[in-house]
């Protein structure tokens, strides 16, 4: 696939950073109406089910809804996109992308209250790198621009995520998965 045009690379990032904006913020609605009819899947290293694939925006909002902690209403964590690789074809309107991520978290301390710079005490890390991982995003181009078709997540590394996860991934794919294939 050969790279892409300044205009299409400019919109498909900004849809990328958008995802983020969205996570950081806790707006769930509107993350996941970036997904249209689009799907989301986290595969991990550790486990081969995942938490299960969902599509559009009522089930991809419902995950995260279902499984990120907030605090405050934050989720109190902070997402970064990094290493952005896209390759589009802007005439047949399809374009595919490799990056990574990086997921920072802090205490109740960073969040909380000025720290400045008198020392605190052994409270142990105030500000952690909780994970890192990257996208496989594969993006159409319809009638409203583009837009995300499908994005697997690989957490290669994660640390202590309890702040940051109400729940299992993985036991909430199980759910996930088992309610799908419930008849409707």
């Amino acid at each position: 696939m050969p790279r892409c045009s300044w205009e299409s690379y400019s919109d498909i990032t900004w849809l990328m950073h958008e995802y983020h904006r969205c996570f950081n913020s806790g707006l769930w609605d509107e993350l996941g109406a970036l997904f249209g009819d689009a799907t989301y899947e986290t595969r991990y290293p550790w486990s081969a089910e995942g938490h299960g694939v969902q599509r559009g925006p009522a089930q991809v909002a419902a995950d995260f809804r279902d499984m990120v902690r907030l605090h405050d209403g934050l989720p109190r964590v902070q997402y970064s996109l990094l290493n952005v690789m896209l390759e589009a074809d802007d005439v047949a309107g399809t374009a595919h992308c490799r990056s990574h991520y990086i997921g920072v978290q802090g205490s109740r301390a960073t969040w909380s209250g000025y720290i400045g710079v008198d020392p605190r005490g052994d409270e142990g890390l105030l500000i952690e790198l909780i994970t890192v991982g990257r996208y496989e995003d594969r993006f159409v181009r319809g009638d409203d621009g583009w837009q995300f078709a499908s994005r697997i997540c690989f957490p290669d590394f994660t640390g202590d995520r309890s702040a940051h996860l109400g729940e299992d991934p993985v036991e909430y794919g199980r759910r996930f998965n088992a309610q799908q294939r419930e008849p409707h």
